[in-house]
Parts: C-alpha cells; structure tokens; sequence
C-alpha cells in the first residue's frame, strides 16, 4: 500500500518510476488506450519477445487495433545490419498479422542528426504518456519510468516520429535481410 501511495504522490508531478520492468503498467497503459500506441524496441529487450508477458502485451495490442481502432506502431531500432536476420523478420511478420504496423532503423545506416539524442525503449499512449524503461551499461532493464509532462512527451513524439520516417517497412526489411543472407553487405563490414 505504501508503495502505490507513493505512486500516486508521484503521479501529481506527472512522473513516475519503479525498480526494473513494470510489464503490468505497459499492458494496463495499451488496455487503455483510446488512439494510438507509439513504441520504438531496441535490441536490448529483442528477448522479451519470446516471454509469457509479452504475448499478454501483444493480445492487448491486439485487441486494442480490433476493439477501439487503435493505431500501433513499433519501430525496431538496430545496433548493426547485421542484426537484419530471419528472427528480426519473422517477429515482424508476427507483429504485422495482428495489424501492428512495424519498421526497423540500422542506427549507423541513419543521417547523422538522427544518430544523436535518444535510443532508449519508449512506449507513447495516445501522445500523452510516456512508457520508458532505463538500462544500465550491461544493457539490463533497472527502471520502468512514466511521465506525462507534456514538454517530455512532445519530444518523445517528434523523435519517434523522425526515426519512425527514417525507418524501413517490412517488404524493404524483406529485401534487405535476402540480400545480406547472400552476403552483400550494405554497411557494416568490419
């Protein structure tokens, strides 16, 4: 009791946090929400997608597209090319067959003014709250944070939006994952 209190008091400053990965907020957050559900994944927590949470968010996602006309969309930010794999592209096949609609960025492949501010995991509900989650230098989820400050959220949603543009669609991904299977590297070749 004592901790949700705390919550609360947080929540009159419109900011919030808590140790680790709060799976519970990131479905409650998607259940209710009424427009829209704006996430850029990094490959840190590429793992979650195989987790039993992660179907629970998927199923929320899901029903959040069929039961309110949500628009979701992830965007799937890549440390390397070398990450455009069969896995990346079978869980973007997955996610699109729910109509989650899905892109990925190769960070180094981006324009430099892209390349710089922030590559966190974030979740936008309906452009006002933002769902982040903090990782330490081992790449470890240790904070879940919620802010609903209207300035914060305002960038979350430019940076997503500049990223989501820059971003490939599923038949490039498809295009691109063939030809570096082949070995034609498009970067990355070190």
């Amino acid at each position: 009791m004592t901790r949700v209190i705390g919550h609360l008091a947080d929540l009159s400053h419109l900011s919030t946090d808590c140790p680790g990965e709060n799976h519970d907020w990131m479905i409650t957050l998607t259940r209710a929400a009424e427009r829209s559900v704006y996430a850029i994944t990094t490959s840190v927590d590429r793992e979650f997608w195989n987790s039993e949470p992660a179907g629970r968010y998927l199923d929320a996602q899901q029903e959040a597209i069929d039961g309110r006309g949500v628009r979701v969309r992830r965007l799937l930010l890549l440390e390397s090319a070398r990450e455009l794999d069969d896995r990346l592209l079978r869980l973007c096949e997955e996610q699109e067959l729910r109509r989650i609609d899905v892109r990925a960025a190769v960070l180094p492949e981006l324009p430099p003014h892209l390349q710089r501010g922030t590559t966190d995991d974030f979740v936008l509900y309906d452009e006002e709250v933002s769902f982040e989650i903090e990782q330490d230098l081992r790449d470890v989820n240790v904070r879940t944070r919620l802010t609903a400050r209207q300035d914060h959220v305002r960038d979350r949603l430019r940076r997503f939006r500049e990223l989501w543009d820059a971003g490939m669609g599923l038949r490039e991904l498809e295009v691109r994952v063939d030809a570096e299977e082949d070995g034609n590297w498009i970067v990355d070749r070190d």
